[in-house]
């Protein structure tokens, strides 16, 4: 096994230049001029993803059906309009409507089910609970699914089979499986939903492709808040918090984008893939998660850049048994490793910020892979940020002290 280690531990002439620098900001705090403050991180469980949704509960109403409602191909949708149930023609520009609608069920089936439909519909302000499905659409196109609650069923929304749907603004929490669940579809776009605390997953993206997933709230999930095994899908803007597993996790898929999320304090990674190729992770948070910020696990060709996963437990950005990848531009601070390099080999590691990690960059059973131009720490171990913060004090004598010590440093990279 051979293992390489970029340390970042200090030695003794550090500490000397430590006590030194104290010494000298005792001496002069009665000439400074600045107040500083610290503003803490606080991991406590925010609780504003409760409100994030607006639902109108004034307007709710019974179904003229009993029970819940069954559509099944567009002479359903013409037989259900014929007995008052729904307003529209169908088309695009006045589709069917079902709105207003309070649908409690009894454990089984769905509140509202639509099948073999392509006309354009939509279901509105519903809420529905206590079904295996609150609102589930088989082979059915050209539906939009809007400012629902579908809480306290199986899956909350469910489509399968499917293309061209709309979801957007609507609740899928507390349901015993997922809230959103997208099997085998495709062209859906999920947007501005809160899927938080499912027992199982909050948006579940099953073998479906070329699907956007944005602004979605996915907080406090049984194990994972996103899950994706389809090809081609964009995730994009979601904040994917508290789970209890992982805030993002892909296997067995390719060619998904992950840009702009916040994955941050899950119980395990903020972003995990597993098997995953050609795959482009960009912009993303993920920080303060117990285990790392990103993981790539036997994943090849992906590209990983302008990333920030800071202050993980373990690493900021992790790579095992995964060949040909970019990691470049990422910002990998306050870990207890910048980025780990577990037999993977040929990969191209640049231009990552990885100053104040207890160890830089590790290799462990590696070949191949190229480090260049990322940025460590100071030779003396002392975090560049520390620097940065003594040259911010007003006073010349100080600022002077500070340019002397920049002139004797300098920043190591690897």
């Amino acid at each position: 096994m051979r293992r390489k280690i970029v340390n970042m531990k200090s030695n003794a002439k550090s500490k000397i230049i430590v006590f030194m620098i104290l010494g000298i900001l005792f001496t002069l705090s009665p000439i400074m001029n600045s107040n500083f403050s610290f503003i803490a991180g606080n991991n406590t469980k925010s609780l504003e993803y409760s409100d994030a949704i607006a639902f109108d509960n004034e307007n709710l109403k019974t179904s003229k059906v009993s029970g819940k409602i069954s559509i099944n191909g567009n002479s359903g949708w013409a037989s259900f309009k014929a007995t008052g149930n729904c307003t529209g023609e169908g088309t695009y520009s006045n589709p069917y409507v079902i709105e207003d609608l309070e649908i409690v069920g009894g454990g089984s089936g769905s509140g509202i089910s639509i099948t073999n439909s392509d006309v354009y519909f939509k279901i509105k302000n519903c809420t529905i609970s206590g079904f295996s499905n609150g609102i589930s659409l088989y082979y059915t196109n050209n539906g939009t699914l809007i400012e629902n609650n579908c809480s306290d069923n199986y899956y909350g929304l469910h489509t399968g089979f499917s293309d061209n749907n709309t979801i957007i603004g609507n609740i899928a929490s507390d349901n015993t499986n997922s809230g959103i669940f997208l099997d085998n579809s495709t062209t859906h776009i999920v947007s501005g939903n809160d899927c938080s605390r499912n027992t199982e997953i909050g948006l579940y993206i099953q073998k479906s492709t070329n699907n956007t997933f944005l602004e979605n709230i996915v907080f406090d999930n049984g194990w994972v808040g996103v899950y994706c095994d389809g090809n081609s899908n964009t995730i994009s803007k979601n904040t994917v918090n508290y789970n209890t597993e992982c805030g993002i996790y892909l296997a067995l898929c390719d060619r998904n984008v992950i840009t702009g999320n916040t994955a941050s304090f899950n119980e395990e990674n903020g972003i995990r893939l597993y098997e995953c190729h050609y795959t482009n992770i960009s912009d993303n948070s993920a920080w303060n998660n117990i285990d790392n910020g990103i993981n790539l696990a036997n994943s090849n060709h992906n590209t990983v850049s302008g990333n920030t996963a800071n202050n993980n437990t373990g690493s900021g950005i992790l790579l095992s048994w995964s060949t040909d990848n970019i990691v470049s531009e990422n910002a990998a601070k306050l870990n207890l490793v910048g980025i780990t390099l577990e037999g993977s080999n040929y990969n191209t590691i640049s231009k990552n910020n990885l100053i104040g990690n207890s160890d830089c960059i590790i290799e462990i059973d590696c070949e191949g892979n190229i480090l260049q131009n990322n940025d460590c720490v100071a030779d003396d171990g002392i975090p560049i940020e520390m620097i940065i913060l003594i040259s911010s004090i007003s006073g010349g004598a100080v600022i002077g002290v500070t340019a002397i010590l920049l002139i004797i440093r300098k920043r190591k990279r690897i």
